[in-house]
């Protein structure tokens, strides 16, 4: 029975000639590469636009195996572990529970023999080690900027942002001074978020029920950011806010809040 070969092209490495070049030179792929029956490319499957990732595009490339006359038996990528990157060895586990195997073609291990699957898993291993370090360096660094007032990610809505290495300058913009105008509705007018939906929208600022709400508990508007990097801690930062911490206060109900229910959403 033949079979296909699906080739998985990652990170614009094996792209345009680079791939023709990897599945006709002998010397830039192993050599049991290309003793194995290769009868056609899997890009004669129709993907569907919202398949993004590694893991939904091998299911997905994968699912008509079952019953089918020309099945994928050999999943080719340009390295095992960058599947690291997507739920570990998981991946690995559901190409092979679909009759397939994963082949590295920048490594010269047979995955299909007790020494070659051993390699390959600590090939996997080695990479989410090394994914582990770089995620604890980011997040470490993350809190750091946080503690020095520098906000982290995109700037809520209400805010302009420029944010380089050497410098971050957050403004308010138009939307901003519509929403200053729903904290003090909701401060001093005490209206339902519903009637403030209906003044924004009046004013041209189309927001929904539940953004409103979280919104209204984001202690950005008020100068403080609050992060999950943090856990629950709550800072100053270096923003200019939009409303005072009374305000704030006021609009939440009372003071003694726990900071940790305003989240950045």
């Amino acid at each position: 029975m033949p079979s296909f070969i699906l080739v998985l092209v990652q990170a614009s490495k094996l792209m345009g000639k680079a791939l023709k070049y990897k599945l006709t030179n002998a010397e830039s792929m192993p050599k049991y590469v290309h003793t194995l029956s290769l009868v056609n490319l899997a890009a004669r499957m129709k993907v569907p636009k919202a398949t993004k990732n590694a893991r939904s595009l091998t299911v997905c490339l994968l699912s008509s195996n079952r019953g089918s006359s020309q099945p994928v038996k050999t999943v080719i990528v340009f390295s095992t572990s960058r599947f690291s990157r997507t739920g570990s060895t998981t991946i690995i586990e559901e190409v092979e529970a679909r009759g397939a195997y994963v082949v590295s073609a920048t490594s010269n291990y047979d995955p299909r023999t007790p020494v070659g699957k051993y390699m390959q898993l600590m090939e996997l291993a080695n990479a989410r080690f090394q994914n582990d370090e770089k995620r604890a360096t980011t997040i470490e660094n993350s809190v750091k900027a946080l503690l020095k007032g520098r906000w982290i990610g995109k700037a809520p809505r209400g805010y302009d942002q420029k944010t380089t290495k050497k410098e971050q300058i957050i403004t308010i913009n138009e939307e901003g001074k519509l929403i200053r105008k729903a904290f003090l509705w909701k401060a001093n007018n005490k209206l339902s978020n519903e009637e403030i939906r209906h003044r924004l929208e009046a004013e041209g600022l189309h927001i929904c029920k539940q953004k409103l709400s979280e919104l209204f508990k984001n202690p950005f508007y008020c100068g403080y950011m609050a992060h999950k990097f943090l856990q629950g801690d709550i800072v100053q930062g270096n923003h200019p806010p939009l409303i005072s911490k009374e305000i704030f206060l006021k609009v939440n109900g009372e003071l003694s809040k726990n900071h940790s229910g305003y989240e950045q959403k």
